[in-house]
């Protein structure tokens, strides 16, 4: 049986486009204003700058959280999944986000094994991590706890490492892995 590493944020849901819309909504003037996100860190696009976090994790976690949508495709593919093994939620985000991300996963029915808030995936050991993170994917390939898969995302066009466009693909990837081991 293998361990899938899924990380949320940015592969499963919609973070970015959750964040935005609820940014639009209070700061409709700044929509001309609004830097292309291609790299890591909103506060980088985004007029508030380092406000950004505040806003975020602490105003606005719920509408951010919660309200956000899966990604196209994206319940289908965390079923199938799961018909291949086990799912190991990792999901690093701050305190306060722990519960609008569990009914987030309710909302959508994302059914999973386990759940770690943390910010050092490291340490979970598993067959494969899916993640869009940069800092994750080089961290897991160097500790070598799992094989690092990135959705392909325009903030981590820098790994050099398995990356996909399709959830498709990563399915593909991860069935003749496995089938291998």
């Amino acid at each position: 049986m293998i361990t899938i590493k899924l990380d949320l944020d940015g592969v499963v849901r919609d973070f970015v486009g959750s964040f935005h819309r609820t940014y639009l909504k209070v700061y409709p003037q700044h929509k001309d204003l609004i830097k292309p996100i291609n790299g890591w860190g909103l506060e980088k696009s985004y007029p508030i700058g380092d406000k950004i976090y505040q806003f975020m994790y602490e105003d606005y976690v719920r509408e951010v959280f919660f309200g956000a949508d899966a990604y196209p495709g994206a319940v289908e593919f965390a079923k199938s999944l799961k018909k291949l093994g086990i799912i190991h939620i990792t999901t690093s985000q701050p305190p306060g986000t722990e519960m609008p991300t569990l009914q987030w996963l309710k909302k959508y029915n994302i059914q999973y094994d386990a759940i770690s808030f943390i910010h050092d995936k490291t340490v979970i050991r598993g067959t494969f991590l899916i993640d869009d993170a940069l800092h994750n994917l080089v961290a897991e390939a160097k500790a070598g706890t799992s094989i690092p898969i990135a959705i392909n995302r325009p903030w981590n066009v820098e790994w050099d490492g398995w990356k996909f466009d399709t959830y498709e693909q990563i399915l593909k990837f991860v069935s003749e892995k496995y089938k291998r081991k």
